[in-house]
């Protein structure tokens, strides 16, 4: 059954987006046909928006072409990562990054394209981004984290023995995981309202190895829990950040476990994306990262 229309705060929707969704397939690789930028939002005192009113720039063949190898990629089987790159090395030699990132990055892109383009017509992005979100936690996507999780040397160079390190990959110092997980769960609750993921444990994280360890473990999770992890680590901290993962710490990256938090928000009746915001984002200014000038923030 297709969700009846409902008013979208799209200011909410379109934070969640980030950079990721800007910078994604349809956005700089292939440009859409007509305006580049979308509408301009009226101020937020106005409140929400009806998307039915949101002029929509019609889709260009190029960019109905990537939404259509999208949907394809996202509709392979369990295991079939054949048409998603070599990967064999990896990101810093991690071949799950490269998944993880093209799963996240294209939700990005179709929420983008949902919300901007096509905001009338929701059937297929609403079961590809589903789709996508299934694969991200396919265990191809994070069950790596149980090495990683215990350092080495090709990130910290004072590195001498492993760390005891542990296999939920979403529990501590992994934004690179669970801020995606986070976001692409926020952002499908956000825009389609099933409150799919704020149930209590629907995201549930397998680990399959029966011979290793004590075996199959699984980790539950929902987007309230995701949060209050990720507003704890914040607040370990003093709101300065934390680890990306063991030993990388950058400002950028936690951007979309705060980008996941604003709209994990109203779905869960909590703020801990706005204290987050409160704190965090003044300390950019503070350590130079912000241009007074432009108001744009500056990164290596």
């Amino acid at each position: 059954m297709v969700p009846t229309r409902r008013r979208i705060p799209r200011r909410t929707v379109l934070a969640g987006l980030g950079a990721a969704a800007t910078a994604g397939l349809l956005g700089r690789a292939v440009p859409f046909a007509g305006a580049d930028v979308p509408p301009a939002l009226p101020p937020a005192s106005q409140g929400p928006i009806r998307l039915s009113a949101i002029p929509a720039t019609p889709l260009d063949e190029k960019s109905i072409g990537h939404i259509r190898q999208i949907v394809h990629l996202a509709s392979l089987l369990p295991g079939d990562w054949s048409e998603m790159g070599d990967g064999a090395q990896g990101f810093l030699g991690v071949p799950e990054r490269t998944l993880r990132y093209q799963l996240a990055n294209m939700a990005y892109a179709l929420a983008s394209v949902q919300c901007n383009r096509t905001p009338a017509y929701r059937e297929i992005y609403q079961r590809t981004i589903l789709s996508l979100l299934n694969r991200l936690l396919e265990p191809d996507s994070w069950k790596e984290w149980v090495n990683v999780s215990r350092g080495g040397t090709a990130q910290d160079p004072g590195f001498t023995k492993l760390k005891e390190g542990w296999i939920d990959p979403v529990r501590r110092h992994n934004i690179m995981y669970g801020g995606h997980l986070l976001q692409v769960a926020a952002l499908y609750d956000t825009l389609y309202g099933e409150q799919r993921f704020t149930k209590p444990e629907s995201l549930v994280l397998t680990f399959p190895e029966r011979n290793w360890g004590f075996g199959r473990q699984d980790f539950k999770y929902d987007i309230g829990t995701i949060s209050r992890i990720f507003y704890e680590q914040f607040a370990e901290l003093d709101f300065k950040g934390f680890p990306c993962e063991p030993t990388l710490m950058f400002p950028e990256c936690p951007q979309h476990a705060v980008l996941g938090m604003i709209l994990a928000d109203p779905l869960t009746g909590t703020d801990y994306g706005a204290r987050v915001r409160e704190r965090y984002l003044p300390g950019f200014a503070e350590k130079g990262f912000v241009d007074a000038a432009t108001g744009s923030v500056r990164f290596a």
